[in-house]
């Protein structure tokens, strides 16, 4: 997708030093060995945007005193996914099941009616984001698939960011952080799925959470355009550049292997689904800022 703003093309824009087919084509070519690596990267086809997680190996080789580099690109994209729901399943949810199990363990043999029903509430909070990841899963996989189907209703977007705002402070669980609402925001009506358009700033919200530093301020707003809306969220951390040009990869992430759904999630669910646009920013003066654009009506398909 960054092939044409390159001055002579593919590996020539400023996104193409990340790119993981051109490190391993120019780490092969620097030490004369065959390299092995992975990589992410975004093509376009009919205007559809295709994501790809490949394998690539780059081999040198020499044919009548010329110097040739074999690369080979191995689509993994399945291998991605089942690294991705081992470790929803393994880890993150394995660990809420073992916390409810604990929860209900004291429970059963709690007397006051006090702390009883505040375990009830732990408890019913951890079923749900057991549900909730689960949901968030299956989310994913119909939008990939194309199987996913939008269920439109009218909301007004300033109390519908408060909403989802509130829900994720209740959720955070580092106290460290604020989640505010900017005081100049204003609301409209607008059509949308708020099924999907609740997960896409959740993600956005739980993104700005976690790379915060303790006791910063994560800022949260809408804004109202002619016939637009925008979301935003902000937080006072900026992004390194090699981490911008990847941040809506499918496999990227900086928390870690099989990581890397959430933003790119957020661009999926918002362009393909909500036929909106998600964009960030991210520079010293103004911190982290992703925005999501929405029209107020929803287009009618053709």
């Amino acid at each position: 997708m960054n092939a044409d703003s390159g001055t002579d093309g593919c590996g020539t824009s400023p996104a193409c030093q990340f790119c993981g087919i051109f490190r391993s084509i120019t780490e092969c070519r620097s030490t004369g060995m065959k390299t092995v690596s992975e990589a992410s990267m975004t093509t376009f086809t009919a205007g559809e945007p295709r994501h790809w997680d490949l394998r690539v190996t780059c081999t040198p080789m020499e044919i009548e005193g010329h110097e040739f580099f074999v690369v080979s690109l191995q689509d993994i994209a399945a291998e991605k996914r089942l690294a991705a729901l081992e470790r929803i399943f393994f880890h993150d949810i394995l660990n809420t099941a073992s916390g409810l199990n604990g929860l209900l363990t004291v429970l059963r043999d709690e007397k006051d009616p006090v702390q009883t029903n505040e375990l009830l509430g732990y408890s019913e909070e951890a079923s749900r984001t057991i549900i909730d990841e689960i949901s968030m899963f299956r989310q994913l996989r119909a939008a990939e698939s194309g199987d996913l189907k939008t269920e439109l209703k009218t909301v007004d977007s300033l109390d519908f960011l408060k909403s989802v705002a509130a829900r994720n402070s209740y959720h955070n669980t580092r106290n460290d952080i604020s989640v505010n609402i900017d005081s100049s925001s204003s609301g409209v009506e607008t059509e949308t799925d708020p099924v999907l358009l609740q997960r896409v700033l959740t993600n956005l919200l739980k993104n700005a959470v976690e790379a915060s530093k303790a006791g910063s301020e994560v800022v949260a707003g809408t804004r109202v355009l002619s016939d637009r809306v925008l979301f935003f969220v902000r937080n006072n951390g900026v992004i390194p550049e090699g981490v911008r040009e990847q941040i809506f990869q499918r496999s990227f992430s900086t928390k870690g292997a099989s990581r890397g759904l959430g933003t790119y999630s957020v661009k999926l669910l918002t362009e393909k689904y909500l036929k909106g646009k998600a964009s960030f920013i991210s520079n010293h003066s103004e911190g982290t800022v992703f925005t999501i654009e929405l029209g107020i009506k929803f287009p009618v398909q053709p």
